[in-house]
């Protein structure tokens, strides 16, 4: 009885579990192009659109500030809260994979 109770209980969470992070705008549509960009500065694992969580694990605040550089939204929350802005370099990057330059000429 209490394993039945434990699968059951253990299935109706897996859907839930986030298995990968876009950049997402308010209507939860994707951003591919800025979701592959965030993962790949990350060193992050890109598959199927979405950035693996577990490949970005220590780095969600990070992913979350580069998906709102481009006005989009992180559809992955941070543990603890999304605090601590990548440092100037990392932005550079990023935009520099995006065809952009920090001061915001194409």
């Amino acid at each position: 009885m209490r394993i039945s109770i434990l699968a059951t209980i253990t299935a109706a969470l897996l859907p839930t579990t986030i298995l990968g992070c876009k950049c997402i705008d308010k209507n939860g549509g994707q951003h591919a192009d800025a979701t592959s960009a965030a993962c790949k500065i990350l060193n992050g694992t890109f598959r199927d659109n979405d950035c693996a969580a577990s490949s970005i694990s220590e780095k969600l605040s990070n992913f979350h500030y580069y998906c709102k550089v481009q006005g989009w939204r992180s559809d992955c929350r941070c543990p603890s809260g999304c605090r601590e802005a990548p440092s100037q370099e990392e932005i550079e990057k990023f935009m520099a994979g995006l065809g952009k330059d920090t001061k915001g000429e194409d």
